[in-house]
């Protein structure tokens, strides 16, 4: 699963609680992975990211220049 955020985004924690609950209830796929692509993010839209994704190891932030190889890394 992938989400873009960009600029400074509001609902950042709404949205990341969704993904990561859509995740949760995935079933029939072994390797659930969450993917946060930063599409500009602010650093106030970032801080909630990286603080709402602490001891998730199935998600990560990357860049969009870097995503093409993390979804790779996916399969």
């Amino acid at each position: 699963m992938t989400l873009h955020l960009s600029g400074h985004r509001e609902d950042a924690e709404y949205l990341m609680r969704g993904a990561l609950q859509k995740l949760k209830a995935a079933k029939g796929v072994s390797q659930k992975r969450l993917l946060v692509i930063d599409d500009g993010m602010d650093q106030e839209t970032r801080n909630v990211c990286e603080i709402l994704l602490q001891g998730q190891p199935q998600a990560i932030i990357c860049s969009e220049k870097d995503a093409p190889a993390e979804v790779c890394k996916m399969r």
